[in-house]
Protein backbone atom coordinates (compact mmCIF):
# COMPACT_ATOMS: atom_id res chain seq x y z
CA UNK A 1 0.00 0.00 0.00
CA UNK A 2 1.50 3.21 -1.22
CA UNK A 3 -0.36 6.22 1.18
CA UNK A 4 0.36 9.35 -0.74
CA UNK A 5 -1.45 11.27 2.26
CA UNK A 6 -0.64 11.69 6.13
CA UNK A 7 -2.61 9.08 8.13
CA UNK A 8 -4.36 8.85 11.47
CA UNK A 9 -3.86 5.72 13.37
CA UNK A 10 -7.24 5.91 15.86
CA UNK A 11 -6.37 6.22 19.38
CA UNK A 12 -6.18 2.85 21.48
CA UNK A 13 -5.29 0.93 17.84
CA UNK A 14 -1.45 -0.17 16.92
CA UNK A 15 0.41 -0.71 13.65
CA UNK A 16 2.84 -4.09 14.53
CA UNK A 17 5.82 -4.84 12.34
CA UNK A 18 6.39 -8.53 11.91
CA UNK A 19 10.07 -8.16 10.61
CA UNK A 20 11.55 -10.94 10.26
CA UNK A 21 15.46 -12.33 11.59
CA UNK A 22 18.57 -10.70 10.13
CA UNK A 23 19.14 -12.76 7.18
CA UNK A 24 15.78 -12.21 5.89
CA UNK A 25 16.02 -8.41 5.69
CA UNK A 26 15.27 -6.96 2.82
CA UNK A 27 18.02 -7.19 -0.01
CA UNK A 28 17.65 -4.14 -1.99
CA UNK A 29 16.71 -1.94 1.19
CA UNK A 30 15.87 2.18 0.26
CA UNK A 31 16.63 5.61 2.43
CA UNK A 32 13.51 5.58 5.44
CA UNK A 33 12.58 1.83 4.94
CA UNK A 34 11.89 0.11 8.62
CA UNK A 35 12.11 -3.17 9.13
CA UNK A 36 11.84 -5.36 12.81
CA UNK A 37 15.11 -7.42 12.93
CA UNK A 38 13.61 -10.61 15.51
CA UNK A 39 17.02 -12.04 16.01
CA UNK A 40 18.57 -8.88 17.86
CA UNK A 41 15.28 -7.43 18.83
CA UNK A 42 15.81 -4.09 17.38
CA UNK A 43 13.48 -1.80 15.30
CA UNK A 44 16.14 -0.56 12.52
CA UNK A 45 15.70 2.16 9.75
CA UNK A 46 17.59 2.20 6.90
CA UNK A 47 19.22 5.38 6.63
CA UNK A 48 22.77 6.64 4.86
CA UNK A 49 23.11 3.06 3.21
CA UNK A 50 22.88 1.11 6.28
CA UNK A 51 20.48 -0.21 8.93
CA UNK A 52 20.73 1.83 11.72
CA UNK A 53 18.68 1.50 15.26
CA UNK A 54 18.86 4.01 18.19
CA UNK A 55 20.99 6.62 17.81
CA UNK A 56 23.21 8.24 20.62
CA UNK A 57 25.21 11.62 21.45
CA UNK A 58 28.26 10.31 20.64
CA UNK A 59 29.13 8.72 17.04
CA UNK A 60 29.53 5.49 17.24
CA UNK A 61 32.03 2.95 15.09
CA UNK A 62 31.56 -0.77 14.59
CA UNK A 63 34.63 -3.26 13.99
CA UNK A 64 34.18 -5.71 11.23
CA UNK A 65 34.09 -8.54 13.84
CA UNK A 66 31.68 -6.30 16.29
CA UNK A 67 28.04 -8.05 16.97
CA UNK A 68 25.78 -7.96 14.56
CA UNK A 69 23.52 -5.73 17.22
CA UNK A 70 26.52 -3.20 17.28
CA UNK A 71 26.50 -3.33 13.87
CA UNK A 72 23.14 -1.96 13.86
CA UNK A 73 23.62 0.68 16.46
CA UNK A 74 26.47 2.30 14.76
CA UNK A 75 27.02 5.30 12.48
CA UNK A 76 30.16 4.00 10.90
CA UNK A 77 31.51 0.13 10.31
CA UNK A 78 34.90 -0.40 9.95
CA UNK A 79 35.97 -3.44 6.92
CA UNK A 80 38.80 -4.63 8.93
CA UNK A 81 41.48 -3.05 6.33
CA UNK A 82 42.98 0.39 6.68
CA UNK A 83 40.25 1.03 9.58
CA UNK A 84 41.73 4.50 10.37
CA UNK A 85 39.27 5.82 7.55
CA UNK A 86 36.50 4.85 8.75
CA UNK A 87 37.41 6.37 12.46
CA UNK A 88 38.47 9.43 10.87
CA UNK A 89 35.11 9.62 8.77
CA UNK A 90 33.31 9.42 12.49
CA UNK A 91 36.13 12.30 13.93
CA UNK A 92 35.23 14.65 11.71
CA UNK A 93 31.66 14.11 11.87
CA UNK A 94 32.15 14.86 15.78
CA UNK A 95 34.24 17.72 15.72
CA UNK A 96 32.44 20.76 17.15
CA UNK A 97 34.56 23.09 14.90
CA UNK A 98 33.10 20.54 11.84
CA UNK A 99 29.86 20.39 9.85
CA UNK A 100 28.49 16.90 11.55
CA UNK A 101 26.72 15.97 13.94
CA UNK A 102 29.53 18.05 16.43
CA UNK A 103 29.01 15.98 19.74
CA UNK A 104 32.27 15.95 20.37
CA UNK A 105 32.41 12.46 21.31
CA UNK A 106 33.42 8.88 18.91
CA UNK A 107 33.07 5.78 20.56
CA UNK A 108 34.71 2.25 19.35
CA UNK A 109 32.51 -0.66 20.18
CA UNK A 110 34.33 -3.59 21.11
CA UNK A 111 36.31 -5.50 18.47
CA UNK A 112 39.97 -5.24 16.49
CA UNK A 113 40.11 -2.00 14.32
CA UNK A 114 43.52 -2.88 12.30
CA UNK A 115 44.67 0.54 10.88
CA UNK A 116 47.42 1.24 8.53
CA UNK A 117 48.18 5.26 9.05
CA UNK A 118 47.27 7.67 11.59
CA UNK A 119 44.05 8.42 13.74
CA UNK A 120 43.69 11.85 13.91
CA UNK A 121 42.21 13.55 16.36
CA UNK A 122 40.23 17.38 16.22
CA UNK A 123 40.85 19.64 18.84
CA UNK A 124 38.30 19.12 21.63
CA UNK A 125 37.13 15.55 20.53
CA UNK A 126 37.17 12.43 22.80
CA UNK A 127 38.13 8.85 21.19
CA UNK A 128 36.73 6.17 24.05
CA UNK A 129 35.98 2.41 23.74
CA UNK A 130 35.01 -0.52 25.86
CA UNK A 131 38.33 -1.24 27.56
CA UNK A 132 40.28 -3.88 26.42
CA UNK A 133 37.77 -5.63 23.91
CA UNK A 134 38.18 -2.10 22.15
CA UNK A 135 41.48 -2.81 19.89
CA UNK A 136 42.94 -0.62 17.74
CA UNK A 137 46.12 -2.67 16.01
CA UNK A 138 48.86 -1.74 13.34
CA UNK A 139 48.83 -3.82 10.45
CA UNK A 140 51.52 -4.30 8.40
CA UNK A 141 53.66 -0.86 8.73
CA UNK A 142 57.17 -2.78 8.39
CA UNK A 143 59.80 -0.14 7.82
CA UNK A 144 57.71 3.15 8.12
CA UNK A 145 57.15 6.03 10.41
CA UNK A 146 53.59 6.09 11.60
CA UNK A 147 51.72 7.00 14.79
CA UNK A 148 48.72 4.94 15.88
CA UNK A 149 46.55 7.83 17.50
CA UNK A 150 47.87 11.81 16.74
CA UNK A 151 46.48 15.23 16.60
CA UNK A 152 45.61 16.85 13.99
CA UNK A 153 46.31 20.66 14.59
CA UNK A 154 49.96 20.85 15.42
CA UNK A 155 49.95 24.32 15.46
CA UNK A 156 51.19 25.43 18.81
CA UNK A 157 51.44 28.40 20.85
CA UNK A 158 48.39 30.53 21.35
CA UNK A 159 46.49 28.31 18.35
CA UNK A 160 47.77 24.74 20.77
CA UNK A 161 45.68 21.81 20.04
CA UNK A 162 43.23 21.55 22.84
CA UNK A 163 40.33 18.73 24.16
CA UNK A 164 41.98 15.90 22.99
CA UNK A 165 40.43 12.99 25.52
CA UNK A 166 41.79 9.49 24.14
CA UNK A 167 40.11 6.75 26.69
CA UNK A 168 39.48 3.03 27.23
CA UNK A 169 41.30 1.65 24.60
CA UNK A 170 43.77 -0.78 23.67
CA UNK A 171 46.74 -0.13 21.29
CA UNK A 172 48.76 -3.10 19.94
CA UNK A 173 51.64 -2.20 17.73
CA UNK A 174 52.86 -5.87 16.60
CA UNK A 175 56.12 -4.93 17.06
CA UNK A 176 56.94 -8.95 15.94
CA UNK A 177 55.58 -8.12 12.21
CA UNK A 178 56.72 -4.68 12.53
CA UNK A 179 60.75 -4.87 12.93
CA UNK A 180 61.78 -1.62 11.24
CA UNK A 181 60.84 2.16 11.30
CA UNK A 182 59.86 4.11 13.84
CA UNK A 183 56.01 3.72 15.03
CA UNK A 184 54.73 5.13 18.15
CA UNK A 185 50.99 4.36 19.94
CA UNK A 186 49.60 7.78 21.09
CA UNK A 187 51.65 10.74 19.73
CA UNK A 188 50.90 14.60 21.01
CA UNK A 189 52.69 17.10 19.34
CA UNK A 190 52.04 20.99 20.34
CA UNK A 191 48.98 19.96 22.76
CA UNK A 192 48.31 22.71 24.79
CA UNK A 193 50.17 25.87 25.77
CA UNK A 194 51.33 27.25 28.93
CA UNK A 195 51.96 31.15 28.19
CA UNK A 196 48.57 31.10 27.02
CA UNK A 197 46.90 28.81 29.64
CA UNK A 198 45.43 26.00 27.00
CA UNK A 199 44.65 23.11 28.30
CA UNK A 200 46.47 20.04 26.77
CA UNK A 201 44.71 16.84 26.69
CA UNK A 202 44.34 13.68 28.87
CA UNK A 203 44.97 9.77 28.06
CA UNK A 204 43.51 7.48 30.53
CA UNK A 205 42.26 3.85 30.71
CA UNK A 206 44.48 2.78 27.69
CA UNK A 207 46.29 -0.49 27.25
CA UNK A 208 49.13 0.36 24.73
CA UNK A 209 51.28 -2.53 23.97
CA UNK A 210 53.75 -3.86 21.41
CA UNK A 211 54.94 -0.30 20.13
CA UNK A 212 58.53 -0.70 18.56
CA UNK A 213 59.41 2.93 19.30
CA UNK A 214 57.59 4.71 21.88
CA UNK A 215 53.68 3.83 23.96
CA UNK A 216 52.81 7.12 24.98
CA UNK A 217 54.68 10.21 23.62
CA UNK A 218 54.48 13.95 23.93
CA UNK A 219 56.55 16.94 21.93
CA UNK A 220 56.24 20.12 23.49
CA UNK A 221 53.04 19.71 25.25
CA UNK A 222 51.65 21.32 28.15
CA UNK A 223 49.00 20.41 30.73
CA UNK A 224 48.94 16.97 29.74
CA UNK A 225 47.45 14.13 31.88
CA UNK A 226 48.96 10.65 31.40
CA UNK A 227 46.86 8.96 33.89
CA UNK A 228 46.31 5.14 34.80
CA UNK A 229 47.00 3.69 31.81
CA UNK A 230 49.40 0.32 31.41
CA UNK A 231 51.85 0.57 29.09
CA UNK A 232 54.42 -2.45 28.35
CA UNK A 233 56.20 -4.94 26.21
CA UNK A 234 57.99 -1.87 24.23
CA UNK A 235 60.88 -2.13 22.06
CA UNK A 236 61.83 1.45 23.57
CA UNK A 237 60.14 3.95 25.61
CA UNK A 238 57.39 3.44 27.65
CA UNK A 239 56.29 6.92 28.42
CA UNK A 240 58.04 10.01 26.77
CA UNK A 241 57.14 13.55 27.49
CA UNK A 242 58.65 16.68 26.50
CA UNK A 243 57.04 19.91 27.84
CA UNK A 244 55.42 21.70 31.22
CA UNK A 245 52.80 21.25 33.95
CA UNK A 246 52.26 18.09 32.83
CA UNK A 247 50.85 15.08 34.88
CA UNK A 248 51.85 11.50 34.56
CA UNK A 249 50.69 9.48 37.48
CA UNK A 250 49.30 6.14 38.10
CA UNK A 251 50.59 4.08 35.50
CA UNK A 252 51.85 0.46 34.76
CA UNK A 253 54.67 0.84 33.09
CA UNK A 254 56.38 -2.26 32.35
CA UNK A 255 58.63 -4.89 30.25
CA UNK A 256 60.08 -1.73 27.90
CA UNK A 257 63.46 -2.94 26.16
CA UNK A 258 64.84 0.83 27.02
CA UNK A 259 63.32 3.22 29.56
CA UNK A 260 59.98 3.14 31.58
CA UNK A 261 59.41 6.89 31.35
CA UNK A 262 61.53 9.01 30.11
CA UNK A 263 61.48 12.87 30.27
CA UNK A 264 63.17 15.67 28.54
CA UNK A 265 62.72 19.01 28.58
CA UNK A 266 60.04 18.53 31.30
CA UNK A 267 59.19 21.79 33.60
CA UNK A 268 57.03 22.07 36.56
CA UNK A 269 55.57 18.85 35.96
CA UNK A 270 54.25 15.51 38.55
CA UNK A 271 55.13 12.25 37.86
CA UNK A 272 53.35 10.26 41.07
CA UNK A 273 52.21 7.27 41.82
CA UNK A 274 53.63 4.98 38.89
CA UNK A 275 54.59 1.14 38.86
CA UNK A 276 57.50 1.18 37.09
CA UNK A 277 59.54 -2.18 36.74
CA UNK A 278 61.83 -4.85 34.57
CA UNK A 279 62.35 -2.08 31.77
CA UNK A 280 65.87 -1.42 30.23
CA UNK A 281 66.51 -5.27 30.04
CA UNK A 282 67.39 -4.62 26.24
CA UNK A 283 71.04 -4.53 27.49
CA UNK A 284 71.81 -0.93 27.15
CA UNK A 285 74.00 1.79 29.36
CA UNK A 286 73.36 4.78 31.38
CA UNK A 287 69.96 6.08 30.73
CA UNK A 288 68.93 3.61 28.38
CA UNK A 289 68.75 1.18 30.59
CA UNK A 290 66.48 2.71 33.62
CA UNK A 291 63.06 2.80 35.42
CA UNK A 292 62.87 6.64 34.92
CA UNK A 293 65.58 9.24 32.89
CA UNK A 294 65.31 13.10 32.98
CA UNK A 295 67.26 14.60 30.71
CA UNK A 296 67.07 17.79 28.50
CA UNK A 297 67.41 20.15 31.25
CA UNK A 298 64.34 18.84 33.11
CA UNK A 299 63.80 20.58 35.91
CA UNK A 300 61.46 21.62 38.97
CA UNK A 301 59.80 18.33 38.82
CA UNK A 302 58.04 16.91 41.56
CA UNK A 303 58.86 13.04 41.33
CA UNK A 304 56.51 11.05 44.43
CA UNK A 305 55.23 8.23 45.54
CA UNK A 306 56.47 5.17 42.88
CA UNK A 307 57.83 2.12 42.80
CA UNK A 308 60.61 1.73 41.00
CA UNK A 309 61.54 -2.45 40.75
CA UNK A 310 63.92 -4.58 38.92
CA UNK A 311 64.44 -2.08 36.17
CA UNK A 312 67.41 -2.78 34.14
CA UNK A 313 69.21 -6.18 33.88
CA UNK A 314 72.84 -7.12 35.55
CA UNK A 315 74.73 -4.33 34.58
CA UNK A 316 74.08 -1.09 34.23
CA UNK A 317 70.69 -0.23 36.49
CA UNK A 318 69.27 2.42 37.41
CA UNK A 319 65.77 3.30 39.10
CA UNK A 320 66.13 6.69 38.09
CA UNK A 321 69.03 8.78 36.07
CA UNK A 322 69.70 11.99 35.77
CA UNK A 323 71.33 14.07 33.23
CA UNK A 324 71.53 17.60 32.19
CA UNK A 325 68.77 17.93 34.71
CA UNK A 326 68.67 19.71 38.26
CA UNK A 327 66.26 21.19 41.09
CA UNK A 328 63.77 18.42 40.87
CA UNK A 329 62.27 16.83 43.96
CA UNK A 330 62.19 13.08 44.99
CA UNK A 331 60.64 11.96 48.01
CA UNK A 332 58.75 8.47 49.06
CA UNK A 333 59.97 6.77 46.26
CA UNK A 334 60.17 2.80 46.60
CA UNK A 335 63.05 1.29 45.04
CA UNK A 336 63.90 -2.47 44.77
CA UNK A 337 66.37 -4.69 42.70
CA UNK A 338 66.95 -8.12 42.58
CA UNK A 339 68.97 -8.82 39.33
CA UNK A 340 71.53 -5.97 38.97
CA UNK A 341 75.13 -7.54 39.77
CA UNK A 342 77.28 -3.76 38.68
CA UNK A 343 76.71 -0.69 37.86
CA UNK A 344 73.42 -0.68 40.07
CA UNK A 345 71.75 2.36 40.92
CA UNK A 346 68.43 3.41 43.09
CA UNK A 347 69.17 7.29 42.39
CA UNK A 348 72.07 7.81 39.67
CA UNK A 349 73.05 11.74 39.60
CA UNK A 350 75.23 10.92 36.62
CA UNK A 351 76.84 14.56 35.99
CA UNK A 352 77.39 18.02 37.27
CA UNK A 353 74.93 19.68 35.93
CA UNK A 354 72.50 17.68 37.54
Amino acid sequence: INLNQDTVLAAGQSITITGGNTASRPASPTEGMVYYDTTTKQLLTYANGKWQADRSEAILVAANDSTQTEKDAADYVATGTSDQTVINNALTAADPAGSGRKTGKVYLFAGTYTITDSINMPDKTTLSGTGYASLIKFGNVNGLTKNMITNTNTAGGASAATGIVIRDLRLDGDKATNTTGTQYGIYLNNVGDSANGIEGALVTNTWVTNLLTRGISTNSSNYVQIVNNLVYGGGNVGIYANGSRNNISGNNVHDNAAQGIMINGVLYSVINSNMVHTNGTGGGAGSSSAGLSLSGNSSSNTINSNNFRNNGGSNYNNSIYFTSSTSNTITSNTFTDANCSTNCYAINISDAAS
